[in-house]
Order: structure tokens, then C-alpha cells, then sequence
């Protein structure tokens, strides 16, 4: 069973994500990765996190219920 905290990255730059997984994951962090609000949400809907690093200024598209 995997305890340690979970943490989704969110940034529509890649390296960014890549460059903070990296650092995070030498803490025992485990790290979830997206590139876009729509899959954010979509994750956030799935899994429990403990924190999240959202890059604020990235553009999130907010699906509407049917």
C-alpha cells in the first residue's frame, strides 16, 4: 500500500512538470502529472490528493454537466 502524499502537478509546461516530479520524487512524493485544466479536473474526480501545484495563469476549460 503506497502512503505516501499524493500530489498532482498541473502546468501546460512540460518542463516544469518534469523538473518539479523530479525533485518531488527523491522525497517519496507520489506525483501525478497533467498538462491541461480539462485533465485536472478529470483526475481530481478519480483520486484523493493531498496537494496540488496548479499554475494559475494556464488556460482551464470547465466542462459543463449535460
Amino acid at each position: 500500500m503506497n502512503t505516501n502524499p499524493k500530489i498532482l502537478v498541473c502546468d501546460d509546461d512540460e518542463t516544469i512538470c518534469y523538473l518539479l516530479k523530479e525533485q518531488l520524487v527523491d522525497k517519496d512524493f507520489a506525483i501525478d502529472m497533467v498538462y491541461d485544466g480539462k485533465y485536472a479536473i478529470e483526475n481530481l474526480k478519480k483520486k484523493n490528493y493531498d496537494f496540488l501545484q496548479l499554475n494559475l495563469k494556464m488556460h482551464i476549460v470547465l466542462a459543463k454537466k449535460a
